[in-house]
């Protein structure tokens, strides 16, 4: 039951717009003095006939002081027909949480696609002709279109990102593809394949170091991967003998972790700073999320040549 006393105003009659849907460019450049300028590549997919355009823009300084504005006093239309000829589809870079993610590497049920785009005329973030919309699939089944998503770099048209978030995903294996063309309609595609676990805690799904094995005169660094990328997490790296005796420990804070954590270089010393000798010795990795203080460890075997 709504309220007695509340006072309901009567529909507003329906009334006509006009809606400028297909985006041709969306981008920025830096502004000097009042002025700016930019050039892009006009995509070969617009409505048809001849008609005003409209250019919107916004500016910001580091102050707070910001501006805004539009043109509408041009034509958009047609087709160059002396157009330099393009047939190169645009290079597409696909990943998973951050450009550190390793194809067929572990997620959480919630990450993100991250991915880059470029080519020399430009992405097409049209919408009129739906087949060179940039495209999501999953497992070849849910599909998504991520024009909106679609970021140009600054003072460039020629590239850009997509990041889009990929929540509740089902534990298992899938696939994950993107699509997208360029401005004269070439078009590409590119596929990555992931692991999703049951997100319960934070799981480190590689540990390596490299070089395995490493002389007792160089140096050898570690990395690992993890489920939790862009959280804060604290790791501990113990070097043990084969007897099980700690040699070692080196403690890390990391702040906005990437999916794949470099943990730089380790110097083959002992607590005492002393070199250890050649031999066969394990290394001990515990990783714990800031964020639920989830933990888990991983081991590896460790080679040190004379």
């Amino acid at each position: 039951m709504g309220d007695p006393t509340e006072i309901v105003n009567p529909a507003a009659p329906p009334y006509n717009f006009s809606e400028r849907a297909n985006k041709l460019f969306d981008g920025s450049t830096t502004a000097s003095q009042g002025n700016f300028h930019f050039e892009f590549t006009v995509p070969r997919d617009l409505v048809s006939g001849i008609s005003n355009g409209k250019m919107s823009f916004y500016a910001f300084q580091d102050d707070g002081t910001e501006g805004s504005g539009y043109a509408n006093n041009f034509k958009v239309g047609g087709l160059n027909s002396d157009a330099a000829s393009d047939t190169t589809p645009p290079e597409i870079k696909l990943y998973l949480s951050d450009t550190t993610f390793v194809n067929g590497g572990t997620v959480g049920p919630n990450t993100q696609l991250f991915a880059t785009l470029s080519d020399a005329n430009g992405i097409n973030i049209t919408s009129v002709n739906p087949q060179n919309s940039i495209v999501a699939t999953i497992d070849n089944a849910w599909s998504y279109v991520l024009n909106d998503f679609y970021v140009g770099k600054k003072n460039s048209a020629r590239q850009g990102t997509v990041i889009y978030p990929l929540d509740t995903l089902k534990k298992g294996r899938h696939t994950l593809s993107l699509s997208a063309s360029d401005t004269y309609d070439n078009r590409s595609s590119v596929s990555i394949d992931f692991v999703v676990t049951d997100g319960s805690g934070i799981a480190v799904s590689g540990f390596i170091n490299s070089p395995n094995p490493f002389y007792t005169s160089a140096e050898t660094n570690f990395f690992f991967t993890h489920t939790r990328a862009g959280e804060d997490l604290e790791a501990t790296l113990t070097i043990y003998d084969f007897a099980g005796k700690p040699l070692n420990d080196i403690r890390y804070s990391i702040t906005t972790s990437d999916y794949t954590v470099d943990l730089g270089k380790w110097d083959g010393k002992s607590y005492q700073g002393i070199k250890i000798g050649p031999g066969i010795y394990v290394a001990r990795l515990s990783v714990r999320s800031l964020a639920d203080g989830s933990q888990c460890d991983r081991s590896l075997k460790l080679i040190i040549l004379n």
